[in-house]
């Protein structure tokens, strides 16, 4: 137990010793980093300032950073890492030169491409100068055979309105405006015939029609798509072979209905004014508005879906006393047609004598002379 004691005491007393001169060495390791750390050394060991290690100085051998390790070596010492500022400024500036080049080469590239960019527009343009030299017929005959012709923008469309028309003519330059037909007229090959009726006279009015035998195709249209189906619903129970055509349905759906109509599938389409305008189905021989347009402009494309390419059509509308703002313009179209007639009931009909909106000027009193005794 002694001899246990004995030696604990004497490993407490080494230990304290071995601290105290660890953090000698320590603190003189620090101090020689701290003046020495950016002093050059020639391969012999000598400096370069010409002065001599230091008495009681710890050597620090100095090898290049690929030779030099940290942490601890194979004794088990910890090994000093001394830096190179020297060797880390030459890296530095061979990494900044390497991206100021790749920064060159960059923008070098880019003025290249838009150069040529720029003298491929100017080889291959195309935009028609704004000249009474450019207009001249004879110049552009001359240029239509070669590379140097301008591009030409053609625009089809079965309307026109004329908001579309005021913005076209601001971004173009001298357009030409070609008018092929009556604007916003029927074609004269179309017969129109109007009836006056009421809601509950028009499925009746709607069967006798159907029943005269008029040949397939036939395009009927209403005003909703609820009523859309409705009476294709109807139609269907009465024996007809009629399909539908709207806003709800999909464009599968819609492609399948024309589809469908044009190959003779179906006989009839029931549709709204999403079938009035755009679409080409040929040799619809009656249009029959099972509800009248809310505008004559929806009328006029309603009815032109018959009597297309040359050929003739009917155009049979049934007209109530809620479609009377249409009355007037409706009695112009029917009037001013070579081969329709106007109903007595519709071209005498108070609506239909002045166009909706118009005020009246009140008669004049005559002149009168006034007797005053």
């Amino acid at each position: 137990m002694l001899a246990f004691c004995l030696l604990s005491r004497f490993c407490q007393q080494w230990y304290k010793s071995f601290q105290t001169v660890n953090q000698c060495h320590i603190a003189e390791m620090v101090s020689f980093l701290l003046t020495d750390s950016v002093t050059n050394y020639h391969q012999d060991g000598t400096r370069t300032d010409g002065r001599h290690h230091q008495q009681g100085r710890p050597q620090i051998s100095r090898h290049p950073p690929a030779q030099r390790g940290r942490g601890r070596g194979p004794s088990g010492q910890n090994r000093p890492h001394v830096t190179d500022h020297a060797s880390i400024n030459q890296k530095q500036m061979l990494s900044k030169t390497k991206q100021v080049q790749k920064q060159q080469g960059t923008n070098q590239k880019q003025e290249q491409m838009s150069s040529n960019r720029k003298q491929a527009q100017q080889e291959l343009t195309n935009q028609k100068p704004d000249t009474d030299e450019a207009e001249d017929s004879e110049t552009l005959l001359a240029n239509f055979a070669s590379k140097k012709k301008y591009r030409q923008t053609v625009m089809f469309t079965a309307t026109m309105p004329t908001a579309v028309e005021r913005v076209a003519r601001s971004y173009l330059r001298r357009p030409a405006i070609v008018y092929i037909g009556s604007i916003g007229k029927p074609v004269d090959k179309v017969q129109q015939i109007a009836y006056i009726v009421t809601n509950q006279e028009k499925r009746h009015r709607l069967v006798q029609i159907l029943e005269k035998g008029y040949d397939p195709p036939i395009m009927i249209f209403v005003n909703q798509k609820k009523g859309c189906d409705v009476l294709a619903k109807s139609l269907e129970k009465m024996g007809y072979n009629a399909i539908t055509l709207h806003g709800g349905k999909s464009q599968e759906q819609r492609e399948y209905a024309l589809a469908s109509l044009k190959t003779g599938v179906k006989d009839i389409l029931v549709a709204t004014n999403v079938a009035g305008r755009g679409i080409d189905i040929r040799d619809v021989s009656v249009v029959i508005n099972f509800d009248m347009a809310k505008s004559i402009e929806d009328y006029t494309h309603r009815i032109g879906r018959t009597g297309r390419a040359g050929k003739t059509g009917t155009a049979i509308t049934f007209l109530t006393q809620d479609d009377s703002e249409v009355f007037y313009d409706l009695k112009q179209i029917l009037q001013g047609s070579p081969i329709s007639t106007c109903p007595p009931e519709l071209a005498n009909h108070p609506e239909a004598q002045n166009k909706p909106g118009t005020v009246m000027n009140r008669k004049k009193r005559q002149e009168e002379t006034i007797f005053v005794d």
